[in-house]
């Protein structure tokens, strides 16, 4: 959770999803007493008294979850720590294959339960149930594990509380990010962001280009609220 006091901003960071530029533009410090994201309201918004929350502009950025998938694939490749939650790999990252030898394909990748800590974290994969009960419950009794997946957390449960009723003022597009920010701007009376690219992931097709028809119905299970609640399809 990041937030600018002079102009009263509070940021809910949604990994892969411009977040470095947004802190860096908007000048943005993080708060030591709330988390980077904060998910169902669970973590400890209470740190400010309600009436000084109302007082600040609330904002996220939201992404296609097909395209935010492919992002943190190749960020995940660039930080070389594709397979840290993998039973017996190194979980600080550094592994360039599975433990058992295997370069995954993304597709492979995205299928393979283990990517999301099953054997290490859990018994079995819990975000291919991605209800907010779900959440809820991981958040409450396997925080450590939830922290360690927090990517593969829906967008739509970092801008909600626990009933659902939804926590920002202003939610942001990335696919129209730069109009939305200058929008954003002049609403507020802010002085115009020119945001810089920071932590962007190298590729060279579109997202569309790494999916057939099985993966897209796989990862349509996985993101099953973003695509509900957030008005996006794939091909958007």
């Amino acid at each position: 959770m990041n937030v600018n006091l002079k102009d009263n901003l509070m940021f809910f960071h949604i990994p892969k999803n411009a977040g470095k530029s947004i802190i860096s533009g908007f000048g943005l410090e993080k708060n030591r007493q709330l988390n980077r994201s904060v998910v169902c309201g669970l973590s400890t918004l209470n740190f400010f008294k309600q009436e000084d929350i109302n007082n600040f502009v609330k904002f996220a950025i939201i992404r296609n979850p097909f395209d935010r998938l492919v992002s943190l694939y190749h960020f995940r490749k660039k930080e070389n720590d594709l397979y840290n939650l993998f039973p017996n790999a190194n979980h600080s990252g550094g592994d360039k294959t599975t433990p058992d030898g295997k370069n995954l394909t993304f597709k492979q990748w995205v299928m393979d339960s283990r990517t999301r800590g099953v054997g290490t974290l859990w018994g079995e994969d819990p975000f291919l149930d991605s209800s907010k009960e779900k959440q809820i419950y991981l958040f409450e009794n396997h925080q450590g594990g939830y922290n360690s997946t927090i990517e593969w957390v829906n967008q739509i449960h970092f801008l909600t509380d626990r009933n659902g009723n939804l926590m920002t003022n202003e939610i942001l597009r990335f696919e129209n990010l730069n109009e939305d920010i200058e929008n954003f701007c002049k609403k507020y009376n802010l002085n115009q962001v020119i945001l810089e690219k920071k932590n962007s992931s190298p590729r060279k097709k579109n997202y569309v280009e790494y999916y057939d028809d099985e993966l897209i119905e796989y990862a349509s299970n996985i993101f099953k609220d973003d695509i509900d609640c957030l008005d996006y399809k794939f091909g958007d």
